[in-house]
């Protein structure tokens, strides 16, 4: 069957005004072709009008996704701008936290206590996690624009880090952990690290009423080749 198409060719261009990529789009349009060749000529104004309003149509939505992309990356500008700011102005306490931390171990020496050396010890953690999820922000935002780092990771040893970062929040209170067999993972090692402290995070939150507690972790077979962990 013989047909007919209207191609459209709109250029999206880059921060640089170079072409980056182009947009085709094409219309079938052997209806109206099949109709223009079958009227009467007194009709072919009315058509030709009509094709060029079609035309004005489709020349005006490339124009409106061209300016939707030049917001866009616009935008993206702005939040990876922004990031990068917040990264500077968060790390600068960071970095006094820690020198004062380890001015104050050198001044009381000898004479600190086990129990004063532990408060040290976690407000020092504490400050070298925060650096590590300012990091971890910075590669979020740039998720959009680039691949995550994917790499190797062994769950249990992450979930056990996770747990153990939560000491400081748990203090006394008694819970009973149940961490199961897991896989190692092809994945990006600080985003997942992030899913796990927010997960287990809320389990001990929300098991606070329970004398004692009881959080388990662990990982089942979905049947097609995925895990699905608990």
């Amino acid at each position: 069957e013989e047909r007919f198409w209207s191609p459209v060719n709109s250029p999206v261009l880059n921060v640089d005004r170079k072409v980056e990529y182009v947009i085709h789009r094409v219309e079938d349009v052997t209806d109206f072709i099949r109709q223009k060749h079958s009227v009467r000529p007194a009709d072919q104004q009315d058509l030709q009008e009509r094709m060029q309003r079609m035309e004005a149509e489709v020349f005006q939505s490339s124009q409106q996704v061209q300016a939707a992309n030049e917001r866009l990356r616009a935008a993206n500008q702005e939040l990876e701008s922004f990031s990068y700011s917040v990264s500077h102005d968060l790390r600068a306490p960071l970095r006094h936290i820690d020198g004062f931390v380890g001015l104050l171990t050198k001044e009381l020496g000898a004479g600190i206590n086990q129990r004063e050396q532990r408060y040290l010890e976690i407000i020092a953690n504490s400050s070298r996690q925060m650096g590590t999820l300012i990091d971890d922000l910075l590669v979020f935002s740039r998720m959009g624009r680039s691949e995550l780092r994917q790499s190797r990771v062994a769950l249990k040893s992450l979930v056990h880090e996770v747990v153990d970062s939560l000491q400081p929040e748990i203090k006394s209170r008694h819970i009973n952990w149940k961490i199961g067999e897991l896989p190692e993972v092809q994945a990006d090692s600080a985003m997942l690290r992030q899913v796990w402290i927010n997960l287990i995070a809320n389990a001990v939150k929300y098991t606070r009423p329970r004398d004692p507690a009881e959080i388990e972790v662990g990982c089942a077979d979905s049947g097609n080749g995925e895990h699905v962990f608990f």
